[in-house]
């Protein structure tokens, strides 16, 4: 709904079908569901790609027919914003595959992905001081929610990735070196603002969040591998990724200078000895 509020106030005309209608946005065509009378979100969203509207809100896609007729509009040009139960991000491309898309389909016809997980906010009346709360947020020391996000976008590299069937570490690691955040890493800085808490954001999460331990492995971390090797590279990254470390990647020294030489900062540099142009000991 935020997304089409905005893009009701660019002029984009919008239709958006839900059931139920949760908000009323000014400028945006909300159609209602009613299975009684065969106004299916299927059918509300074929009776949209028919409309003048170029984008189509849908309240969720939780079958295979609306998932269906949603990538088909979203290939023929309207942009869909739709809503998926999943567990983040990368778990949306697993989402809409369990729903009947084929890789190939999610990869032409992904935009992006918004995930978001809510997190209780701690009250800002007594700041949840000795866990005692107090009567403002009912002695729970919190009071109301604020939310954490990732966000990916479909760029040709993950498109790519997505329709090889790639696994979920290699799509991480192009995300990430992408400049995607992970829960983890969203919900630490919401910790070490105050707003919530380490225990908040582990329950939510079920992991800690990145950054919250002693100096270990949860320290988020970019490190750059270097090797000629595409196959090694590939699984080194892989390893990097699965252990809480973000990687990059180059094909040899080169190209590994150049990037330290642009600026970018890494934590370690992972050097093969053998490479062209310049090896790992030069």
């Amino acid at each position: 709904y935020a997304l089409a509020r905005e893009l009701a106030v660019q002029g984009t005309a919008i239709s958006a079908i839900a059931d139920p209608l949760a908000y009323a946005i000014a400028g945006v065509s909300q159609l209602q569901v009613d299975v009684r009378t065969g106004l299916t979100m299927a059918a509300l969203t074929r009776e949209a790609m028919n409309a003048d509207g170029a984008a189509i809100l849908i309240g969720e896609l939780h079958d295979r027919e609306t998932a269906d007729i949603a990538a088909q509009a979203a290939m023929m040009g309207h942009l869909v914003i739709a809503v998926l139960q999943a567990s983040g991000a990368l778990g949306a491309i697993d989402r809409l595959g369990e729903l009947g898309l084929g890789r190939t389909r999610v990869a032409a016809a992904l935009r992006g992905i918004v995930a978001q997980q809510l997190l209780r906010r701690v009250c800002t009346a007594c700041t949840g001081r000795d866990g005692a709360g107090c009567p403002e947020c009912g002695a729970t020391g919190f009071r109301g929610r604020i939310p954490v996000f990732e966000i990916a976008t479909a760029s040709p590299a993950l498109r790519e990735l997505i329709a090889d069937n790639a696994p979920a570490s290699l799509m991480q690691r192009q995300i990430t070196v992408a400049g995607a955040r992970a829960f983890e890493d969203a919900a630490f800085e919401r910790v070490t603002a105050g707003e919530t808490t380490l225990a908040e954001a582990e329950r939510v999460l079920g992991v800690m969040p990145r950054g919250s331990g002693n100096g270990g492995t949860n320290d988020a971390r970019l490190i750059l591998v270097a090797d000629d090797d595409a196959i090694a590279r590939h699984l080194a990254c892989a390893l990097l990724t699965q252990h809480g470390f973000q990687a990059a990647e180059v094909g040899d020294g080169a190209a590994a200078l150049e990037r330290l030489a642009a600026g970018d900062r890494f934590a370690a540099v992972i050097l093969d000895l053998s490479m062209p142009r310049v090896d790992g000991r030069s």
